[in-house]
């Protein structure tokens, strides 16, 4: 009975940790594409080369771009302390970022529509009678 005890406490925590990869994968993934279209916005990158520089972007707000006022100006930042990088860009990368945002989630919402009314074309056909099953003797349904 400890066994199988020990067996099934086992197989959880494998599990367990196949679930925090997978999260983590997901996460990488998303800073990824997230950090390609703030370079493709125009925000610079500056690396954290330095012990402070490195002390000073684990404290900021991680993967996520978020304002930050300096002597009146509004520029916007992103931290990525795993890779050490910080992102800054203006007003105007900003917007652009958003704009190139906006239309990855258009581009990946059409593409969701036309799976959708592909996969109803497909049914509609189905029920239409558009499968011919004589055409693929012998076999007989």
């Amino acid at each position: 009975m400890k066994q199988k005890l020990n067996l099934s406490a086992l197989i959880i925590i494998i599990c367990l940790g196949f679930f925090i990869a997978g999260c983590a994968a997901i996460k990488e993934s998303r800073a990824k594409e997230t950090e390609r279209m703030l370079s493709a916005a125009g925000f610079t990158i500056k690396l954290a080369d330095t012990p402070e520089k490195i002390a000073n972007i684990k404290l900021l707000t991680q993967d996520t771009v978020f304002p930050f006022d300096r002597n009146g100006t509004n520029y916007y930042i992103y931290a990525n302390a795993h890779e050490k990088r910080l992102y800054v860009g203006s007003i105007n990368e900003y917007n652009q970022y958003k704009e190139l945002k906006h239309q990855k989630q258009v581009s990946e919402d059409n593409i969701a529509d036309a799976r959708s009314a592909m996969m109803e074309a497909n049914a509609e056909a189905d029920y239409a009678g558009a499968m011919d099953w004589g055409l693929w003797s012998p076999y007989r349904y």
